[in-house]
């Protein structure tokens, strides 16, 4: 995670000085929780598993005014000599890192912005197969189709942290909760319709080769229309497994198909 909104906008700005010299990609894509912004005051002090779209324009204003502190006219330019599309994972602010093992006790949301940088348009989408342990306290982002949009005539699925696990055949066989039994099924037939032929999937860490593999080998099963794929968590050694992590180039091999750039960019000296 960058940190600050300062923090994350000279690193933006650095990655795309180092990528303009070699490299144009389609998409430029960040890890799960890049940026935070606070909870808006005019929301209530609760998750909420259905919430209105007034709420949720709340919710996105609040974190477009974070994005757009990061992405000046100076790092826009940048950025567009480097990618044509750019992908933000922003949650509001909270004190644990949102993997499965930790209980999210406060209000939170956690959403995925993809920046058309051509024209600085916003697509919002977010998590909407929460946890188990957050969906009690989770703004869930409710619109099912945000996550299915077309970039340059290639169809694309962009995915929250814990939403690739619709696709997990462990975890939906020991589902017991009709409502999110629903929603995963629902995704899956919305996803066969669509026929994504790229996948961009953004948790918040990922320190172990297993963490998403039957996930990917699931969805690549379900959707053969799918060439490429990749997930950019962080390799954090804030993630509770940190101390039994596999190699970092190998777990990088084991989340990502086809025509993928890695940018490692080392933002600690404590072990991360």
């Amino acid at each position: 995670w960058a940190g600050d909104l300062n923090a994350a906008r000279c690193l933006l700005a650095d990655v795309a000085r180092y990528l303009s010299q070699k490299h144009h990609l389609s998409c430029l894509c960040t890890c799960g929780a890049f940026l935070r912004f606070e909870w808006p005051r005019d929301l209530p002090a609760r998750g909420n598993f259905d919430p209105s779209a007034e709420v949720i324009k709340t919710l996105t204003d609040a974190a477009a005014s974070a994005i757009w502190t990061v992405l000046t006219p100076d790092v826009l330019n940048q950025l567009r000599g480097c990618c044509d599309y750019l992908t933000i994972g922003i949650d509001t602010n909270k004190a644990k890192v949102s993997t499965t093992y930790n209980n999210i006790a406060q209000p939170h949301a956690e959403l995925v912005c993809l920046v058309n940088l051509r024209n600085s348009r916003l697509h919002w989408t977010g998590k909407f197969y929460p946890t188990t342990q957050q969906q009690r306290t989770i703004l869930r982002f409710p619109d099912l189709q945000s996550h299915f949009v077309n970039l340059d005539g290639v169809p694309v699925m962009i995915l929250g942290c814990h939403d690739l696990s619709v696709y997990s055949p462990r975890g939906q066989a020991a589902s017991k909760d009709p409502r999110r039994l629903k929603e995963a099924r629902d995704f899956r037939e919305l996803a066969r319709q669509q026929e994504p032929e790229a996948v961009l999937h953004h948790p918040h860490t990922t320190i172990k080769r297993g963490t998403w593999r039957q996930q990917w080998a699931s969805l690549e099963n379900k959707l053969p229309s799918v060439r490429q794929y990749l997930g950019t968590g962080a390799y954090s050694f804030l993630d509770n497994g940190w101390d039994d992590r596999n190699d970092m180039i190998n777990v990088l091999g084991d989340n990502q198909k086809g025509d993928i750039l890695n940018v490692i960019v080392r933002l600690a000296a404590s072990g991360a």
